[in-house]
């Protein structure tokens, strides 16, 4: 003692949380009123004294029973902590043996009780809150020295003599019964057999079960033989936790070493009732304002891998136990006293990282165990019972390691104020909305202790315990030994070594920085072993041979092979493989002639379809330049627009659409008349000599304009050899031959149609140009695709589904190819693809424009297994794909991330945009192992995972750029648009997709005051000579007063809903005697008006949460006499929808009944025959 300063600081000496909890019993002891959160706050001698020189006098308040001994009859007045009518109270008493008199105490449940019996509902015969214990008695003579030492244990703590009652009752009870015998069963142990083994199967496969009514909620089985005693223990967690545990685990010691040891123990005055006496006066008004301040802001819950369901079973785990070394162990508790933080800040630090990554997320929140004994007075160690709970906890991780980790110790300090706060009411503080989970992962550090007896009496061998939640890990401080143990249950489909892998790297990396402190934020950390991380990057790449010629050299060696074949079809016109070789020729020697053409010179193109948009592409191409595509059907603004900004200054059109043009200034050529006429005749029809200066495979082929960030669209630039690598994909991928006829179905403004006539004109197919007989239907698509013999159609994905083709209607048809893409593939029209046994396959291809047409793709055929997640595949020839997170990491298997693709296929950059340019194109600093040829990335703003088979799986957009009907839609450029418009002050633009259907634009609109608000039709009117048809909203709902979050950024969810789609429609009345009970029901638990419940309104959607659904159960099973279960709710959880259930049960009940009676009588007729 003489060795500690008066000032040095108690938890960085060695003491902890369970170290805490016995300094304030001592200090209790010695007859001071402190709790272990004065011993937190009050960290060195110094300071304690200092507060207790201004303690008051310690005198523990015994909150006792009101139920005398002997009492026969339990009333209202002798329940102090709940209240219940004599009839509820009469019904709990005969449900227990003993009735009356055999009941000590009734009260509610804590916090987390309630979670726990709610999961127990959800499914009594897998509860995964049931854990068992296997323990080996040295001697079979000890047995009986054991069973009668946790009989007495039993009887001296009032929970392990307590069972749960909810049946009729507004809330659910616990039932403190006076006796209560402990279960215990024999197994029948072959003398061959292992009994441990035995013991281990009959546990593993024993119900995970407990009938909650009956005490003690403790089970214990014996398998013996004549050399071995194995015993095991089933527990449910409602009456217990790991500080419980451990002082059971003392009294079985003392127990066994003999009745002196066990007589001289101290007993805890306090049972579980003090307790919930002392949360009952908890005050949730500052809780309520700790986790507002902690959590508002946050709008996206945290779920590694995806892992969304809480409500789970404890079922589909994988668990796995590590102990790290011992001299990492003492490097953890070295490192921690030096920076002045708890090894358990350093542990949940580390978690939070292994959340970070494995949830691509750079602030996680995460479940947190609390002792809940920190704000105890007395002896709070020798209370037992489930003291402990579950609260969120927020870590930032773009900080550095010493940062994170202070900031997680204040965090875990700071929880310890509110530690009593219901799990609902916090989570309930954030802005994710109340029917999700804010986490799905939890933390669990707890101080153990090994159970050791006299003469190894009694050795605990193995344990098992679950949880709902998805991911978690337990942490197991043995101060004692000094050894941290770690214990993690991860669902199956992500794997528990994996994740302990993880968290192994996250300590690496902090005890590394902890040292280091070079500032650099945790978020970055690399938690990837080598092997996960060698899959990720060799399964997104495939290199092949390289082809330095010119996009158009590939067309003209097939018109030299085979000039005769035809190249296009347009109606009952037909063009030759020569035939178009030579007009392209004729026209690409006019251009040089005329000087309309140097390196990368960009020439207008604006045509209908028609051979003639070939002819002109492929001699902008031979002649040296790029085409620039304008679709005739675009507003007259966009196009001029699209001119402006490419400096195009020669535009090739047809007649018709000369006029369409009228604003543009620089030349305009005819083409039509041009090819009728004999100017051209002039010109010779041999390829171009090669001229280096303009045909490099580095020179430009065309510029193409997508949607754009900025209000305006921008142009992608594509170069040749970005197209010739492409051409190897369609090689590769599709594999078209003279044989083969491919539809030419998209118009020449989006890059499929580059695809359509690469696959074809360049390896010796026919390009048939489809007419508006296509678009009309499937019969016409049929007909169309029957007369022309089509056997490859690239479609866009939506137009496919569209189709609804059956598999007659298919085989019937010529196609042995489709190519789909521009949107997710449904996976419900692929059964007529496998009905073809091969002969027709599907291509599922994904790829922006800025990499060159496609740059992944997944064929599909009879052999694809449809039952799996149809993916977007793997990177085409000469691509690569990675992942990576919001830090810049590479994302884990399965975890959601950015799409990044490099390769040969990426774009030059944006016309004239530098920084959009930086922006997108990025030089890969993060990912070693790529080649060099993909040293340089593209942000495609797609949010993707790769799976266990190296496959991409498509989930949506990062930033808020849409795909609508396929096409690709920058929200921001619609906001751009609306705001420019008179009389509109604000416009936010969402995508809307509600209950499955495809999504929608709606824009949200703040009109200027004293302005004339143009209506929706005005502004749909306006939008539309500016905008494509659909990149303009569906709806337009008019904002006033916009909601906003803390941050105050704009609230969306809480914008209304579309007035065509309204989920919060306008109150609607009872119309049926159920409505209205379950109305009043439903207002009841909301503590709301009645007449303010609409029967549409979704009962989360007005505050509603688990805990309340369980009690909305209970009152339905008591007011309409059924069975209800709780996922019987959670489809219906509008009052209309419910009473809706509970009419169809009751009408059931009655059908059933007047069965029963049927067969009763008929019974009764064959006893009396």
């Amino acid at each position: 003692a003489a060795k500690i300063s008066a000032t040095a600081n108690f938890f960085e000496l060695g003491g902890h949380s369970l170290l805490s909890l016995k300094l304030v019993a001592k200090l209790n002891q010695l007859g001071y009123q402190v709790s272990a959160k004065d011993a937190i706050r009050c960290t060195s001698v110094q300071q304690m004294a200092v507060l207790l020189d201004t303690a008051p006098a310690y005198n523990e308040v015994v909150s006792s029973s009101q139920i005398p001994a002997g009492c026969e009859r339990i009333t209202p007045e002798h329940l102090d902590l709940i209240s219940l009518s004599q009839p509820q109270i009469d019904a709990l008493c005969n449900q227990f043996a003993g009735g009356a008199a055999n009941i000590q105490d009734i009260y509610p449940l804590a916090s987390l009780q309630e979670g726990i019996l709610y999961h127990h509902m959800l499914d009594p015969d897998n509860d995964p809150y049931v854990s068992w214990y296997l323990l080996a008695l040295q001697s079979e003579a000890h047995l009986p020295l054991l069973l009668q030492a946790i009989q007495s244990v039993i009887d001296e703590h009032d929970i392990l003599r307590t069972g749960f009652c909810w049946q009729g009752l507004d809330e659910p009870v616990q039932v403190v019964l006076r006796q209560a015998q402990l279960d215990v069963h024999y197994l029948d142990v072959p003398d061959t057999a292992d009994p441990q083994q035995v013991m281990t199967a009959h546990l593993q496969s024993d119900k995970q079960s407990f009938d909650l009514h009956q005490a003690p909620l403790m089970r214990v089985t014996v398998a013996q033989t004549s050399e071995q005693c194995i015993i095991g223990v089933q527990m449910h967690h409602l009456i217990d936790d790991a500080m419980s545990l451990y002082a059971i685990q003392n009294q079985l010691q003392d127990y066994l070493e003999g009745p002196a040891k066990a007589q001289s123990r101290a007993q805890s005055q306090s049972g579980f009732r003090a307790v919930i006496a002392q949360r009952q006066q908890t005050q949730l008004k500052d809780a309520e304002a700790f986790f507002t301040h902690m959590l508002a802001d946050v709008e996206e819950p945290s779920f590694p891998f995806g892992l969304t369901d809480v409500t789970g079973k404890g079922l589909g785990m994988d668990e796995t136990s590590l102990t790290l070394a011992s001299e990492t162990s003492r490097q953890i508790r070295s490192l921690c006293e030096r920076h002045r933080v708890s090894p358990a800040a350093l542990f949940h630090s580390a978690w939070a990282m292994v959340l970070g990554a494995c949830c691509n997320q750079p602030q996680v929140v995460m479940g947190t165990v609390l002792s809940g004994r920190m704000q105890s007075v007395g002896d709070a160690q020798m209370i037992l019972g489930m003291l402990i709970n579950t609260l969120p906890l927020k870590v930032d991780l773009q900080q550095s390691a010493s940062q994170v980790i202070q900031q997680v110790q204040r965090g875990l300090m700071a929880l310890t104020s509110f530690e009593h706060t219901p799990l609902a009411v916090a989570t309930g503080c954030s802005a994710v909305a109340t029917d999700t989970p804010l986490f799905s992962s939890l933390i669990n550090y707890r101080h153990a202790r090994e159970l050791h007896t006299q003469d190894n009496a009694l050795r605990l061998l193995d344990s098992f315990e679950r949880t709902n939640y998805p991911f978690s890990v337990s942490v197991d401080d043995f101060v004692e030994q000094g050894d941290f143990v770690l214990s993690v249950q991860i669902d199956e489909s992500v794997g528990a070594r994996r994740i302990a892998d993880y968290m192994v790297q996250a300590m690496r990396f902090l005890l590394a920085q902890l040292d280091a402190d070079d500032g650099k934020p945790v978020a970055v950390a690399d938690l990837l072993s080598a092997p996960e991380r060698s899959q990720l990057l060799q399964a997104q790449r495939v290199e092949n041979p390289w082809s330095e010629l010119m996009i158009h050299q590939l067309f003209e060696h097939q018109a030299a092979r085979n000039g005769a074949a035809i190249a296009i079809v347009d109606g009952q016109a037909e063009l030759s493989y020569e035939q178009l070789n030579r007009q392209a020729n004729q026209l690409a020697h006019y251009l040089r002639a005329q000087g309309h053409v140097v390196t990368d010179t960009i020439i207008g193109l604006c045509m209908e379809r028609s051979p003639n948009m070939l002819i002109a592409l492929l001699a902008v191409l031979k002649a040296g330049g790029a085409y620039l595509p304008l679709d005739p059907d675009y507003p007259q603004q966009r196009l001029t627009y699209m001119l402006e900004d490419s400096q195009v200054n020669l535009v090739l059109c047809s007649k018709a659409c000369t006029q369409t043009l009228a604003g543009f200034t620089g030349d305009m050529v005819q083409l039509d008349t041009l090819l009728e006429g004999e100017v051209l005749q002039q010109h010779s029809v041999d390829n171009l000599s090669y001229d280096p200066s303009m045909q490099a495979p580095s020179a430009l082929a065309y510029a193409m304009y997508t949607s754009g960030s900025t209000g305006q669209p921008k142009g992608v630039l594509i170069d040749h050899q970005n197209l010739t690598n492409f051409a190897l994909n369609c090689e590769t991928n599709y594999g078209l031959t003279g044989a083969d006829r491919m539809l030419q179905f998209s118009t020449m403004n989006f890059d499929i149609f580059v695809e359509e006539w690469i696959a074809s004109l360049c390896f010796g197919a026919t390009l048939v140009l489809r007419n508006d007989q296509v678009m009309a239907g499937k019969q016409g698509f049929i007909a169309f695709c029957q007369q022309h013999a089509i056997t490859v159609a690239s479609l866009p994905t939506s137009f496919w589904h569209h189709l609804h083709l059956n598999a007659s209607e298919l085989a019937a048809l010529s196609l042995r190819m489709i190519i789909v893409g521009g949107e997710a593939l449904d996976v419900a029209g692929l059964e007529v693809i496998a009905a073809q046994q091969g002969r027709c396959v599907l291509m599922n291809t994904y790829g922006p424009t800025e990499t060159t047409i496609t740059a992944t793709s997944l064929r599909i055929d009879h052999s694809t297994d449809l039952t799996r997640t149809i993916t977007i595949g793997k990177p085409n020839p000469n691509m690569a794909a990675v992942v990576l997170g919001q830090s810049g990491q590479l994302c884990p298997l399965g975890v959601a991330g950015e799409l990044h693709l490099g390769g040969r296929g990426l774009a030059r950059g944006y016309l004239g945009l530098e920084q959009a340019n930086k922006e997108k194109f990025v030089l890969n600093q993060s990912v070693n192992g790529l080649p060099a040829w993909a040293s340089r990335l593209y942000k495609t703003g797609d949010l993707v995972r790769v799976n266990q088979a190296g496959e991409l799986e498509f989930l949506g957009r990062v930033d808020e750029q849409v795909k609508i009907r396929g096409f690709r839609v920058e929200l921001s450029e619609i906001e751009h648009r609306l705001m420019a418009l008179a009389g509109v002050e604000r416009a936010l633009v969402l995508a809307n997709q509600s209950h499955g259907a495809q999504p929608q634009l709606v824009a949200y609109v703040e009109f200027q005051q004293h302005e004339a608000a143009p209506d929706s039709d005005q502004l749909k009117l306006l939008l539309l000579a500016q905008l494509p048809n659909y990149m303009v909203p569906s709806h337009f709902v008019a904002i006033t007063d916009w909601p906003l979050l803390p941050s105050g950024k704009v609230n969306r969810k809480a914008l209304p809903e579309p007035v065509s789609s309204q989920s919060a429609a306008p109150y609607q009345a009872a119309r049926t005697e159920t409505e209205q009970q379950v109305q009043q029901i439903c207002a009841d638990l909301l503590e709301r008006p009645f007449d303010t419940l609409s029967v549409t309104a979704n009962f989360f959607e007005l505050g509603g949460h688990s805990l309340l659904v369980m009690r909305l159960v209970t009152r339905l099973n008591d007011t309409f006499a059924i069975n209800l279960a709780i996922q019987d709710l959670y489809q219906q959880m509008t009052v209309a929808n419910i009473s809706r259930h509970i009419d169809d049960v009751l009408t059931l009940h009655v059908s059933d009944a007047r069965t029963e009676h049927s067969a009763a009588v008929s019974d009764l007729e064959e006893f009396t025959l």
